[in-house]
């Protein structure tokens, strides 16, 4: 077994043990926090020996990997099938899983009409700041705007060579 594997075990081990600590405590009416910060910096460790992007808080890039570990805690899968799944996320997982996060975004930060226009740098500023990576280049905006079009909007050159995206606006940008 190689050592991200042996990693990769020992620390969803470690969560499951902390998440069912935390469970027996929460049962007789202890509510600690330091497990949650536990349980958090564990799946951190995993995602860095993974590979998988640095997120900033309330970003949801990672979701699907930790559904994936949370069904390892509660028992519905077994420790190699989850250690598989999070050790093997693929190109492809991580292109959908960026899909997902800027459909996301569209959703929440912004209104949806076929007579929208909206400058499409200040869209792509406003995902980046919403995932706190403005200042750390992690997203190009080619992969922003594939994403957008992939997701069925327009991406037009207008007049001097600014880019709108034909269908969506900010909500702070609308009112």
């Amino acid at each position: 077994m190689n050592p991200k594997t042996q990693s990769v075990e020992c620390l969803l081990e470690s969560m499951k043990v902390v998440h069912q600590e935390k469970s027996l405590l929460k049962s007789v009416g202890v509510d600690l926090v330091s497990f949650e910060t536990v349980e958090d910096n564990l799946w951190d460790s995993i995602k860095t020996l993974v590979g998988m992007p640095e997120e900033k808080e309330g970003t949801f890039i990672s979701d699907h990997w930790f559904g994936i570990a949370y069904d390892f805690i509660k028992g519905e899968i077994d420790k190699e099938k989850a250690v598989e799944l999070i050790i093997s996320w693929n190109d492809q997982e991580k292109e959908d899983a960026f899909l997902n996060c800027v459909h996301d975004f569209i959703e929440q930060q912004c209104i949806t009409s076929p007579e929208l226009k909206a400058k499409a740098g200040t869209v792509y500023d406003a995902f980046q700041n919403k995932l706190g990576i403005a200042d750390l280049s992690i997203v190009s905006n080619r992969a922003f705007y594939k994403a957008i079009r992939n997701l069925g909007y327009e991406v037009k050159r207008g007049t001097k060579n600014k880019f709108y995206i034909i269908g969506i606006d900010l909500k702070s940008e609308a009112s």
